[in-house]
């Protein structure tokens, strides 16, 4: 054993009395970025452990407004067992209290599930003929097992209560409660009508060890333009991945600044730990140790401290997927996985050594290099500034804190500018501490003995104006950042939301049916004004030729994934802006032209005059870029909106000429911008019948026009009752 060992270890026997706020700020630190970390890992790996069972399959082929043809089926069954799930919303209802509500529909065949299983109590399986309900479906609608419903049209059984559903995860979030019924059944609910918002889903699976990514890739190039939109179990919820990932990320860097934050503490203990030690460095320096001993001694020290504290905070970090799985699983998309995350604990400890070097080295090499006679007298003296090397070290520490951070970051322009921002922080509030000190030192002395004091404390040698500065600047910025975040959530909530909300909104109502549905609410509530936004859906196929697959667009980029919703205008819509561009004439007749929100234009690099491709119901396409525009009162509602049509294809839509305009005839048509209060109580008893549509109906209201979600927009839209 060392000398310098043999030393530190004698003296740590008399106990940890001043590295005590040390080890308490490390294990703070390295407990919270573990924790974050840990949780963050554990569900990501969760969801790549369950890929199959969340996707439902190993690959799944996605269409929109259609369903695959016999031969694209047997495309795909030619690689393994086939299950057909179709996906959409429409309403539910107790044909014996009449109470009716909005519910995710998905139709299931008979090879459902290929992976997992599902369990409700009635049995393990939706025969034709019966529904199966969620929890939330049933209550809300006062029914159970053997109990009659009716989907649309048509009247079916209640075959039971879903207890386990395998690929629930991966439906995402939906506008009601859910149910299962037999696909067998769908046609005849009357969903299906012209212009009806659905999506068919095609899941397979693959003989074991079939590379996913070769036959994805093999899939899509066999049908480039058949609309189809492929994912594989690697990637069963992306969005829920991104949120896992992005949330992560921040909470990380939340984190690694409140690690920063007690780093500022991890000096000041340092610095009062050696100062308590003056008398002992000065005798061993009397009795012939240098400098470098007397470093490495109490470098032992710190490190075997600082070691114990950061297998302590991992130890309580590491708890952090277990105690979330206890006490919160059903608010997770999936349950996290147990198995220690090392690359989280591993990263969190590197930290909790960086920051405790980086912040520990200097008050160190201070009373290191000053010598045994001034050591007697350390309070009074100035201290030597450390050497080159010492300073070298502590850089080197940062850039690596900073490597780490960077390797680990999904954003990394985002991670950059918060590092960016941090740095800079850091040298504010250095230069705002010299300020004070440069400040104190030359003003003038109060009678007061005080204040004369205090002020004298501020300027002093070995004065802790720096540290208390910065620990103090480091941690109100944190905790403002934290409120500003919030609050402008909040703000953008409330902006989102209209001064005048829908009561209600209505979809799927088809065109012939408008009339007699004004009709309907003219009688249920007289005065009411409502706002009647055409819509379809498709998702975007190229831009500018390029097929979006072969896109590398980063998050920005949501115009890219799955559908999207358009509608038609010959006017400018109101309380909107334009960004750039024109407006076309109400009596346009020319080739398709289309408006889309200007964040998705900057995302994808598009200006006016390129073109985009949007699949609607089969191959229909729009073409050229005419402007953006963006909507300053509602926040990021126009982000829903992705496109507007010209005024040409809703003249060639009136008309029945849709093919020429490359759109689709029949759209569905739904409610919005009510332009009197909200709800009034009683008014939500109308239950009008209209246009023979029965996935048209009423349901409850939540604000704006489409809110900020980002996958349905037209086919909501309300009115005040």
């Amino acid at each position: 054993m060392s000398l310098a060992l043999s030393l530190a270890l004698r003296e740590l026997r008399g106990g940890l009395q001043g590295l005590r706020l040390l080890a308490v700020c490390l294990i703070l630190g390295v407990a919270a970025l573990a924790g974050v970390g840990s949780l963050s890992s554990a569900i990501s790996a969760g969801l790549a452990e369950r890929g199959q069972l969340i996707l439902g399959g190993d690959i799944e082929a996605r269409l929109s407004g259609r369903f695959a043809t016999e031969d694209e089926v047997a495309q795909l069954a030619a690689l393994g067992p086939v299950s057909e799930v179709a996906k959409l919303r429409g309403m539910a209802s107790n044909p014996a209290n009449e109470e009716r509500t909005y519910a995710e529909i998905k139709a299931i065949d008979a090879n459902w599930p290929l992976y997992g299983s599902f369990r409700m109590d009635g049995g393990d399986r939706v025969e034709p003929g019966s529904v199966a309900l969620s929890t939330a479906l049933a209550d809300k609608l006062a029914l159970r097992t053997g109990d009659a419903v009716v989907i649309g049209s048509l009247p079916l059984k209640v075959g039971g209560i879903i207890v386990e559903e395998p690929d629930k995860a991966g439906d995402g979030l939906g506008f009601g409660p859910n149910l299962l019924m037999a696909r067998a059944d769908l046609e005849a609910t009357g969903l299906l009508g012209p212009g009806s918002q659905y999506s068919s889903r095609y899941r397979v699976r693959l003989p074991p060890g079939t590379d996913l990514a070769a036959t994805t890739k093999g899939l899509e190039a066999a049908a480039p333009d058949a609309g189809f939109q492929f994912r594989d179990a690697t990637n069963g919820a992306p969005s829920t991945q991104r949120f896992v990932n992005n949330l992560g990320q921040f909470l990380t860097l939340v984190g690694l600044t409140a690690l920063v934050v007690s780093g500022v503490g991890v000096a000041g203990g340092v610095s009062a730990y050696l100062g308590a030690r003056t008398r002992t460095i000065a005798t061993l320096k009397t009795l012939g140790a240098d400098s470098a001993l007397v470093r490495a001694i109490y470098l032992w020290q710190i490190g075997l401290v600082t070691l114990g504290a950061i297998v302590v905070g991992l130890g309580l970090g590491s708890l952090a997927p277990w105690a979330v799985a206890s006490f919160a699983a059903d608010s997770l998309p999936v349950p996290p996985s147990l198995t220690p995350q090392w690359g989280a604990l591993a990263a969190s400890a590197a930290y909790g050594l960086l920051i405790a070097l980086m912040f520990a080295l200097w008050p160190l090499a201070e009373a290191a290099k000053m010598p045994a006679a001034r050591l007697y007298r350390s309070l009074t003296e100035r201290k030597a500034r450390p050497g080159g090397g010492t300073i070298a070290v502590i850089v080197l520490a940062a850039i690596a804190i900073v490597a780490i951070t960077l390797l680990r970051a999904g954003d990394t322009p985002f991670v950059f500018a918060f590092l960016g921002a941090a740095i800079g922080l850091v040298l504010l509030l250095w230069a705002l501490a010299s300020g004070v000190r440069a400040v104190a030192a030359r003003a003038p002395r109060p009678r007061n003995m005080l204040l004369r004091l205090a002020l004298g404390n501020l300027h002093r040698p070995g004065a802790p104006t720096r540290q208390l500065v910065m620990a103090l600047g480091l941690g109100l910025t944190l905790f403002a950042t934290l409120a500003t975040i919030e609050s402008n959530f909040s703000g953008q909530i409330n902006r989102t939301i209209p001064d005048k909300a829908p009561s209600f909104f209505v979809i799927d109502v088809p065109r012939e049916g408008i009339e007699g549905f004004r009709t309907a609410i003219a009688g249920v509530a007289p005065g009411a004004e409502m706002t009647v936004v055409p819509s379809l859906r498709g998702p975007v196929t190229a831009v500018n030729g390029v097929p979006a697959g072969e896109i590398k667009a980063n998050d920005e980029a949501w115009i890219l994934r799955g559908d999207r919703g358009l509608s038609y205008a010959a006017e400018f819509p109101q309380a909107n802006t334009l960004v750039s561009g024109t407006w076309w004439p109400k009596d346009y007749a020319g080739p398709p032209l289309i408006s889309l929100d200007d964040d998705a234009a900057k995302a994808l690099g598009l200006k006016i005059g390129d073109s985009l491709t949007v699949s609607v119901l089969k191959k229909d396409r729009l073409a050229v870029a005419r402007l953006q525009f963006r909507d300053p009162v509602r926040a990021r509602r126009a982000r829903s909106r992705t496109a507007w049509l010209d005024g040409d294809c809703r003249r060639r839509a009136r008309a029945g000429a849709w093919r020429s305009a490359r759109c689709r005839p029949d759209l569905s048509h739904g409610i919005d911008h009510p332009r009197q209060g909200r709800d009034r109580p009683g008014e939500r008893t109308a239950r009008p019948a209209f246009g023979g549509h029965p996935g048209g109906g009423i349901g409850d209201g939540g604000g704006g026009d489409c809110g900020s979600d980002r996958r349905a927009c037209f086919g909501r839209a309300g009115t005040h009752l």
